[in-house]
């Protein structure tokens, strides 16, 4: 089975290092596997940070499976899988090796089982691990399992009607399609349509009633007409079908009272038609689709068999495509808009702040906690889990087990603690609005918004955001160039909470602007956002909560009384005794919005 290969094995240990990404014993796993191809000579520079343009160092691989954890958390291990073996060049690097190709159809097959096994069992990413490591330990006996050929290009396949639903084929033979409507078993099973539909069934078929046997053989005909539908919808270019008098009554089968009884377009008909009658029909049926059907008499042989008449094949020639394809449709998201950013040539570090050089000794703080992705998420999910109305002593608790998660020592545990309750306690408005008085029903996390786009290209987006005052106009910065921006337009919003009957949005941000609260001031709190244009960001949420409110409030919404605005905390450089440290809030024009709510839907 393809649980028995190497392959099997190698995937294993990769998921269960995105499973668990903290533990470094796992990532080495993982990354020393042919997948991702590293010797032990590779570590050493690693782990000293002088790796490769493409891994500079441990912590770089370690911060990528952390992003990989929040793609199968937020989308499914398919997806993951996918993004990581195209982002990892993972087929690069097998195609190179012996059995190459076999290696990869085992691991989209393997991808494949995960796949099925996650959503069927529902399975949370711990338990699919562990249902992985089982199927490669006792190898289940199922046909799915056995190992696929690396090519099917030119096999054969015969399948049933039943399993072939849903799938496509070049070409298609048909030689045997429902067309019995007769009662052949002892027992049959029908619907009471004067008992809900309840489900009956009669042991002694004979014994049943005529109006009960009418109902089966209706029943019967609906799903035999189904099926040969499924049979003549398998086919991408051409579809072979085989229908013959047989020794009983043709006259009631289905394929006949397809082609035959419930067409209007053949002429008269009489009550018991032969044979003859039935060729016409399928003559005239080839005859009126404008080449697309083709009917041939099959001649008997001297053994009684029927085969088709031989006709010379026509010259064939392909038509010249003229068309236009158009290869601007994709999901687009406030990442893929920011993708090739351009800083205007200044140096990442120019929008970050730094604290004076004073000879003293920087100690352990929420400012010195680690920062990256990994600390990030961390924080993020400490958010997310948390009641806001918590005590403090729970507070910590949440934090402790956070940390724990992520592989974090128990001295930051004080810091991050103090950290939350100086978020929580922070007036954000100076009027009394405080994260400490929401309680969770007052509260939505992680709302994804998926809606069309049909816009024209960024310069028109550009031109929007720079008509309007404030923050808007730097929005604009840095969107990547696109003709148009077709397809879809997808995010996840961090939080929506209401107070004072007004909706708001909070986008968690635990970027280390320095090594103090003074560093998180308006002016250069202002600073990160444009070096990260998050002011497109929380434009686009903005949009995502408009159409979410307006879909749930109806007529009765309103943006100006109902919207309350946007905060984005860089929480640890908030604090309760220091109004406003650490907090931007923006709320955009009514009239921006509008414009962008037309922009996407059909342009500006």
């Amino acid at each position: 089975t393809v649980f028995s290969t190497q392959d099997a094995l190698e995937l294993f240990y990769l998921t269960a290092a995105v499973a668990e990404p903290g533990n470094e014993r796992f990532i080495r796993t993982a990354v020393s596997t042919d997948m991702f191809g590293f010797k032990a000579s590779d570590f050493i520079p690693l782990l000293n940070g002088q790796g490769t343009e493409r891994y500079k160092s441990f912590d770089d691989i370690g911060d990528r499976f952390y992003r990989y954890r929040e793609t199968w958390i937020k989308r499914g291990i398919m997806p993951m899988l996918n993004d990581l073996i195209t982002t990892e060049l993972v087929d690069e690097r097998l195609f190179s090796l012996p059995e190459g190709e076999r290696r990869i159809t085992n691991i989209y097959h393997l991808i494949e089982l995960l796949h099925r096994a996650e959503r069927s069992r529902e399975l949370s990413m711990s338990e699919l691990v562990i249902w992985f490591r089982a199927a490669i330990v006792e190898e289940p006996d199922d046909d799915e399992y056995l190992t696929r050929l690396e090519r099917d290009d030119f096999a054969v396949k015969i399948l049933t009607v039943h399993s072939s639903k849903g799938l496509e084929f070049p070409v298609v033979f048909c030689p045997l399609i429902p067309e019995s409507d007769s009662i052949k078993s002892d027992s049959l099973i029908y619907h009471d349509p004067d008992d809900s539909n309840r489900t009956v069934m009669y042991l002694n078929s004979s014994a049943a009633p005529d109006d009960v046997k009418e109902l089966f053989k209706a029943e019967n005909f609906a799903e035999n007409v189904r099926l040969l539908y499924v049979a003549l919808t398998r086919a991408k270019s051409k579809c072979f079908v085989y229908t013959a008098k047989t020794k009983r009554n043709f006259n009631t089968s289905t394929p006949f009272s397809i082609f035959y009884s419930m067409r209007n377009d053949i002429g008269e008909k009489t009550d018991k038609p032969d044979f003859e009658e039935y060729k016409r029909a399928l003559e005239h049926i080839s005859s009126s689709s404008q080449g697309c059907i083709n009917f041939q008499v099959g001649e008997k042989s001297e053994k009684g068999r029927y085969f088709v008449n031989k006709s010379e094949s026509p010259n064939l020639e392909a038509k010249i495509f003229s068309g236009v394809i158009k290869d601007d449709w994709r999901i687009w998201s406030y990442s893929s808009l920011m993708q090739g950013r351009d800083y205007e040539g200044k140096d990442r570090d120019s929008f970050t702040p730094s604290a004076p050089d004073t000879g003293e000794v920087v100690r352990d703080s929420i400012f010195t906690f680690p920062s990256g992705p990994k600390p990030g998420i961390c924080i993020h999910e400490i958010f997310e889990n948390i009641d806001f109305t918590w005590s403090d002593e729970k507070l910590k608790e949440a934090a402790g087990i956070a940390l724990k998660k992520y592989g974090f020592e128990e001295k930051w545990l004080s810091y991050v603690k103090s950290m939350v309750v100086n978020v929580l306690n922070s007036d954000l408005n100076g009027k009394g609005l405080k994260l400490s008085l929401l309680g969770e029903d007052k509260r939505l996390n992680e709302l994804e918004f998926y809606f069309p786009a049909k816009a024209p290209g960024v310069e028109e987006l550009r031109n929007l955001f720079t008509s309007f005052n404030g923050y808007s106009p730097y929005a604009a910065a840095g969107i990547v160039d696109a003709p148009s921006l077709r397809g879809f337009l997808k995010g996840f919003v961090d939080m929506i909470f209401i107070f004072d009957d007004k909706y708001y949005i909070i986008d968690w941000k635990s970027n280390n602007l320095g090594n103090g609260f003074e560093f998180y001031s308006k002016e250069n709190i202002e600073m990160e956002m444009a070096g990260h244009n998050y002011y497109l960001q929380y434009h686009l949420y903005s949009l995502a909560l408009h159409r979410y409110l307006f879909m749930r409030l109806g007529k009765d919404y309103d943006y100006e009384k109902d919207f309350g605005g946007v905060y984005y905390l860089f929480v640890r450089g908030m604090n309760a005794g220091l109004a406003g440290n650490g907090v931007f809030f923006d709320k955009p024009e009514i009239s921006l919005i509008a414009g962008l709510d037309k922009f996407f839907k059909s342009g500006a």
